[in-house]
């Protein structure tokens, strides 16, 4: 009876023993690293940098034990701002801005989910001169990327101090290698063109004036004016009966090359489609639920990314009828 007792006493103290580890180890995972007192080294810009282009490029040391950084412009300084330009949240070490010509102050912190450190700081000055080869153009709309079924379009970029006039040119296609569907020269910083067929686009822009040019900035578009072929429905089948809690609902669509499809999933408990049991964003054309005992609908509509939509499926009928056997 004593050794039983002195082998309990000794998994006891085992178990223990394991139990604080652990307890420890989950301890070091929670309590974040104290950055309170410590300070973000500054790479780029130098402190009263002088730039002659507008693109400015923020990099900074990585903190250790920082998740992520606080990013802050200003023009002028922090102390006076004239304006605050940017105040974000980056998880990364690096930020670009093209910015006009002008004073700034910048700022960067690391930040983890206990604490703060200190604000780096420096300034710098950004002295365009006529000799505008540095300088980029920056596009702001359409955004890079750009999906739509509009055939319509107001491109616009930002003005570039010295440049008198902008080479504009639109591609079907990319740039050297497709069909050039416009080029010309604008004495403003906007110019509105109807494309002619949908498909992919790229446009650029660059800054003129009579000594030099900024280098083009190219952006690109894909316009979309097709709808989505009608989703068929192909199970369950109108009416069918399942003995089963959980439905699998499945349909077909011929796909249209264009912009990313998807399909549209609603699900009603009654036919009038008023009560919405869910409804649901789909791109594999099949959906499985758990549902109670009833009756419901379902449709589906499918659209696109640049804002098509196709027919319906049309409104079909299920019934969910199953015994629920308890043990």
């Amino acid at each position: 009876m004593l050794n039983y007792l002195k082998i309990r006493k000794s998994n006891i103290n085992f178990i223990l023993l394991i139990l604080s580890v652990l307890a420890l180890t989950a301890c070091e995972d929670v309590f974040e690293t104290n950055i309170e007192n410590k300070y973000i080294r500054l790479l780029s810009p130098k402190d009263s940098m002088i730039s002659t282009t507008n693109l400015v490029n923020f990099s900074w040391e990585v903190l250790e034990g920082a998740d992520s950084y606080n990013f802050q412009i200003v023009s002028n300084t922090f102390t006076n701002p004239t304006s605050y330009l940017c105040d974000s949240n980056v998880t990364t070490n690096f930020i670009s801005f093209i910015l006009p010509a002008g004073s700034y102050q910048w700022r960067v912190k690391g930040k983890n989910f206990g604490y703060s450190s200190n604000f780096s700081i420096r300034s710098f000055t950004i002295s365009l001169s006529t000799d505008i080869t540095g300088s980029i153009p920056q596009l702001t709309f359409p955004v890079n990327g750009d999906t739509s079924k509009n055939t319509f379009f107001l491109f616009k970029w930002n003005s570039i101090p010295y440049a008198v006039d902008y080479r504009y040119e639109l591609w079907q296609g990319k740039v050297g290698s497709g069909l050039k569907l416009c080029s010309v020269l604008l004495d403003t910083n906007k110019f509105q063109y109807s494309i002619p067929q949908e498909g992919y686009y790229e446009w650029q822009v660059r800054g003129q004036n009579n000594s030099s040019n900024t280098p083009y900035s190219i952006g690109n578009l894909l316009c979309d004016t097709t709808r989505p072929s009608q989703a068929i429905i192909t199970s369950p089948m109108n009416n069918v009966a399942i003995t089963d809690s959980i439905v699998t609902l499945q349909w077909t669509r011929t796909a249209i090359p264009g912009s990313i499809e998807y399909d549209s999933l609603f699900i009603y408990s009654d036919s009038l489609m008023i009560a919405n049991v869910g409804a649901y964003k789909i791109m594999n054309k099949t959906y499985s639920k758990r549902l109670n005992n009833g009756n419901y609908w379902w449709i589906v509509k499918p659209y696109d990314r640049a804002g098509n939509n196709g027919n319906s499926s049309g409104l079909l009928k299920f019934v969910i009828n199953y015994t629920k056997f308890i043990k």
